[in-house]
């Protein structure tokens, strides 16, 4: 009990004790298994069934944890050198410090961007640390970029090491490079965690990264540029052209009536064009509002279908007759949600000719052996408490299947036409426009981690041209630096970049609501009135950052629907970290990279 309630009471301190000792004293959750199953190996309670089902199951959740950590650590660690560094910062001030480490990549590593690793630097210690990526998959170096929190803190030492490193370097004047016994060596664990979104589901993307946050998201950046460099334009814009021309047939839903109401609005082309966009608006926003009111009711689906089913098979089982008003209610229970599945198939079978397969069939004939096992119960008079177990077996597959066919219309509520038209694609699947955000509270770390994103700027100029890659990319920066100072040497080392020239670098910090403000009106403005979009928004910082994001995003989606405009999606995948730290007796968001 003690070693349980020691995890659970560091798990709600998290943000408010060491690290190194939260992860620590969860170790303790092992002497508490240990203990556990020592408690059940007794012989005569074991005989007797007493107490050695948590034998069983502790030690076989031990078994699986040992063995996943085994197979870790045999199959996904490597052994690599640091190929470039930079210590960056001065050693007056702790929140000015980054490392930036560019290791070699392993043979046959491979990752999505958005994974991470853990880092082990045998010269500092022989622990292991999470990091983000910032590389591209097919880039021959993993980067990573560490904040320094403390000079005695792991990245603190790692600074410092690379700091001597730099000296070395500089006295040898760098003769050791290709010596493998002169390079630092760095054993990477890896790949873990899960790409940022599905790039096959999305048209467009929005990268916003905060502090070492970025990383991720400069991951994304940089396989955006790869891929586009990769593709001819001219047939870049050939495959764009003729996936909104796809994508608006995709979209086009074949609701009898919309197709009544927009044929009866053409021949009166008298009219202004203000008035037919207003009246298609108008009916796009009441068929917004009758598919809000479907997936919201349908969203009871799943529950009652547990209710009903955890109702019936647990009354059944009682050893002594129904109470007055059970029978019933399990009568009237089951059938009324018999009812609202049929209810389901009738309006999904009214919709368009891609919501027609299979399942389709499937449900009818469920429907049909539901009617038959209702009329059986009645005949039989077994409704009452007499379900033999074959009868509940015959039950509960049909409630199962109900229940999952509730959940799967909630979770795919409508298909996703991009989606759709991304997988008819030969060739790499390239987003239509890409835009980064990237918010630094550190203009000394600004200034160093600006050459690499301009870099890929200009990569996707050269090969495209300025035009093609405005349409295709855009870059923000927002310096949020209290020191004046600070800011105005960033500004003049990076005056005379193509991205400050561009007007991609701002010192303040952004409206969020702007930013997705803008990218919704790209969308209208850009896109087809009946083609669909689907815009992925990769949030990686910190948790306070992220729910305001999140909040702005909710609302734009409001908007969205409110306007009929629901052919246009956002999708948020949230990748916060970091905790508050007391500084100075304030507390403020911190977040590592």
């Amino acid at each position: 009990f003690v070693a349980f309630m020691s995890v659970g009471i560091t798990s709600f301190l998290r943000f408010k004790i060491p690290y190194r000792v939260f992860y620590v004293v969860h170790h303790v959750v092992f002497i508490g298994y240990i203990l556990t199953i020592v408690h059940t190996i007794d012989v005569v309670e074991r005989k007797q069934g007493g107490r050695s089902q948590s034998f069983r199951w502790f030690s076989a959740t031990l078994l699986l944890y040992v063995c996943d950590r085994a197979a870790m650590y045999i199959t996904n660690r490597h052994t690599s050198v640091l190929v470039e560094s930079k210590a960056i910062g001065s050693d007056s001030s702790d929140k000015q410090k980054m490392a930036i480490m560019k290791v070699k990549k392993p043979n046959l590593f491979h990752f999505y961007p958005g994974q991470y690793v853990y880092l082990k630097v045998p010269a500092v210690d022989n622990r292991w640390h999470p990091f983000s990526i910032g590389s591209a998959p097919e880039s021959e170096t993993l980067d990573f970029y560490i904040k320094v929190y403390k000079d005695t803190s792991w990245s603190g030492k790692v600074f410092k090491l690379l700091q001597d490193h730099e000296m070395d370097k500089k006295a040898s004047g760098g003769v050791f490079d290709d010596n493998p016994i002169e390079q630092i060596k760095v054993e990477v664990l890896g790949a873990y965690g899960v790409g940022i979104g599905d790039k096959l589901k999305y048209s467009r993307a929005l990268f916003v990264g905060s502090g070492t946050g970025f990383v991720p998201c400069l991951s994304l950046l940089h396989e955006h540029v790869n891929k586009c460099v990769t593709i001819d334009p001219g047939t870049y814009d050939k495959e764009v052209d003729r996936s909104s021309h796809n994508l608006k047939r995709l979209s086009i839903t074949s609701d009898r009536s919309n197709s009544k109401f927009v044929t009866g609005a053409m021949p009166s082309m008298d009219q202004s064009a203000h008035l037919i966009e207003t009246i298609k608006h108008v009916h796009n926003a009441k068929i917004a509002k009758q598919q809000l009111i479907v997936n919201t009711i349908t969203l009871f689906g799943p529950m009652a279908g547990v209710l009903m089913l955890g109702l019936t098979l647990s009354w059944h089982q009682l050893s002594f007759p129904f109470y007055p008003g059970m029978k019933p209610f399990l009568i009237y229970g089951t059938i009324a949600y018999q009812l609202f599945f049929l209810g389901l198939v009738i309006y999904k079978n009214s919709q368009g000719t891609s919501q027609r397969n299979i399942w389709i069939f499937v449900d009818v004939m469920i429907t049909i052996l539901n009617a038959v096992l209702d009329w059986y119960c009645f005949t039989k008079d077994i409704w009452g408490g007499t379900y033999d177990p074959q009868h509940l077996v015959y039950y509960s597959i049909l409630s199962l299947y109900m229940i999952f066919r509730f959940i799967g219309h909630v979770v795919n509520a409508h298909s996703n036409p991009v989606e759709e038209m991304n997988k008819r694609k030969t060739g790499l699947v390239v987003f239509d426009k890409v835009r980064f955000v990237w918010v630094s509270r550190s203009a000394a770390s600004t200034a160093q981690v600006y050459p690499e994103i301009e870099y890929h700027w200009d990569t996707l100029v050269s090969a495209w041209g300025l035009k093609r890659a405005r349409q295709t990319c855009k870059i923000s920066i927002f310096c949020t630096d209290s020191n004046a100072s600070s800011c105005r040497d960033l500004r003049d080392a990076i005056n005379k970049g193509s991205l400050f020239r561009e007007g991609a670098v701002e010192f303040g910090r952004p409206s969020f609501e702007e930013i997705l403000d803008e990218c919704s009106l790209e969308v209208l403005e850009s896109s087809d009135t009946n083609a669909s979009t689907s815009t992925l928004i990769a949030f990686c910082g910190s948790e306070r950052l992220a729910k305001h994001v999140k909040e702005v995003k909710m609302f734009n989606d409001m908007l969205l629907s409110m306007t009929g405009n629901t052919q246009h999606s956002f999708d948020l995948v949230n990748q916060s970290y970091g905790g508050l730290v007391v500084s100075n007796g304030k507390r403020e968001d911190t977040s590592a990279g």
